[in-house]
């Protein structure tokens, strides 16, 4: 695939500057409880099977929302995993997603934060009802997999992003 039609086609601008709602996850205790190498495992799964009931949400304006998915590691030493969505989602979708999350083992607490200070990326994004995995390598763009991870059902298709604030930044380098 050409850089171009990536470009085109295959990329998010996503800022590197917005609040999140952030759930927060102790990471010795997802390793120890679920005896998984990969900690962040379990919270996916829940994660997939929320962004399912959302997608099949009889509720227009729950399952026609888009939102990135923020994750990554926080804390003052790094020692919680987390997932973040914009805090401007309805109250109903964040309810989906706590009632997926708050009964894994190592659950800690559902707060707002701000990125940068939560030093997140952007690794999925629900766009009504289809969601898509962001990622470096640029054979697997456009291309799609099955969740067989998580076996909620749902298919992803890969994508990549950009900063928002880069591009700006690109665009008044070219414009002098």
């Amino acid at each position: 695939m050409k850089e171009t039609e990536i470009w085109e086609k295959y990329t998010d601008f996503i800022s590197d500057r917005q609040e999140i709602l952030l759930w927060e996850f102790d990471s010795a205790i997802l390793q120890s409880a679920y005896n998984t190498y990969t900690y962040s495992l379990p919270v996916e799964i829940e994660l997939f099977r929320a962004l399912k009931k959302i997608s099949e949400s009889k509720n227009k304006s729950v399952r026609e929302k888009k939102f990135t998915i923020f994750l990554g590691d926080c804390g003052s030493q790094f020692e919680l995993f987390a997932i973040g969505v914009s805090a401007k989602i309805n109250s109903r979708i964040s309810e989906i997603i706590t009632g997926c999350l708050e009964d894994i083992h190592g659950y800690e607490t559902i707060e707002y934060g701000q990125i940068p200070y939560v030093p997140l990326i952007p690794k999925y994004r629900y766009d009504c009802g289809n969601v898509y995995e962001y990622t470096s390598e640029t054979r697997k763009v456009g291309k799609f997999r099955k969740d067989d991870a998580v076996i909620a059902g749902l298919k992803l298709q890969y994508r990549i992003y950009e900063s928002a604030e880069g591009i700006i930044t690109m665009g008044r380098c070219y414009s002098k």
